[in-house]
């Protein structure tokens, strides 16, 4: 009696279970962004071509036994220390892989071990670098990108000049309302609806206010 091949070995398996794992169930099913299929797409080819290209595996023949544990740490290795590639590229590129083999273990119990193995491997550490900031020149050219013709450029600008007096988030600024803007107080402040529905007081400077005012009034 002829044993039946396990799924991990499987070959055709692995190439459908990938085709669905990028065109449904990151675009149809967690509603991934067309970038971030792109990307996982992107980073899943890169280590296929690892394979094929340092491991000597064909491109046909590649199935899920091939993104065992020790493999992946050599890839992760080979990106850090041949392609020189930052530890955070590293990392979002091991995560495409992760993420794929956590898919097809729901689909399949032969690829379970794979992926319990592949989250053992530790992420390579980000070195804390400088912080850096943008000079003041940088700063009032990306204010004065927007135009002030059109009332989708004046509303642009607005958010740009207001977001970064307020240190505001972008989701701070579409729950934005006038009804939260303290105009005339003898300090000028805005409230900011943040993160677990908390609100916190932001006091703004004059030059904010100025443009705010103009920009009610029209």
């Amino acid at each position: 009696m002829r044993k039946t091949k396990t799924k991990d070995l499987d070959n055709v398996f692995f190439w459908e279970t990938a085709r669905r794992f990028l065109d449904y169930e990151l675009l149809k099913i967690r509603k991934k962004s067309l970038n971030t299929v792109a990307a996982y797409r992107a980073a899943l080819n890169i280590y296929i071509d690892y394979l094929e290209n340092v491991k000597g595996i064909r491109r046909e023949n590649i199935c899920f036994s091939d993104l065992g544990k020790e493999n992946l740490k050599e890839y992760l290795m080979w990106m850090a220390e041949d392609k020189k590639w930052s530890p955070k590229t590293c990392n979002l590129r091991m995560t495409a892989i992760r993420s794929l083999l956590s898919y097809a273990s729901e689909e399949c119990i032969d690829i379970t071990p794979l992926s319990a193995s592949s989250k053992a491997i530790q992420s390579l550490s980000a070195p804390a670098g400088d912080l850096e900031y943008f000079e003041d020149y940088q700063m009032e050219a990306i204010l004065n990108a927007p135009g002030t013709e059109k009332q989708s450029e004046r509303r642009n600008k607005m958010l740009l000049i207001l977001g970064y007096d307020a240190a505001m988030r972008i989701g701070e600024m579409t729950k934005l309302k006038v009804g939260n803007l303290f105009l005339d107080a003898e300090k000028p402040y805005i409230r900011i609806l943040g993160k677990v529905e908390k609100y916190r007081s932001v006091p703004l400077m004059g030059k904010t206010v100025q443009h705010l005012r103009r920009y009610v009034r029209k």
